[in-house]
């Protein structure tokens, strides 16, 4: 499903990083439907029963970009370890 994933640095007073996610776009209008029928709830990337994402982000609009983002992690190390189990399963 996920076409490609990075991990980007935000500077705050401790850095945190984050997983900007794109899936493939054959997957774009099904998520925008997901995302459009559940907004106001919370967005959870669970891989093998384990959630991704260290807090669960609430679906403000539709996405219909097929783009998304991850986090915040505090070390590197484990977003890039996330952004790996993502990008195996794709």
């Amino acid at each position: 499903m996920i076409d490609t994933a990075s991990v980007h640095e935000m500077e705050m007073e401790e850095p945190e990083y984050f997983i900007a996610v794109r899936l493939k776009e054959e997957y774009y209008a099904t998520f925008a439907q997901l995302t459009a029928d559940n907004i106001e709830n919370f967005l959870a990337v669970i891989f093998e029963g384990e959630y991704l994402s260290p807090n669960l982000p609430v679906i403000k609009a539709k996405i219909s970009s097929g783009r998304f983002s991850l986090g915040p992690y505090k070390k590197q190390e484990k977003a890039e370890e996330v952004m790996q189990q993502l990008l195996k399963k794709s």
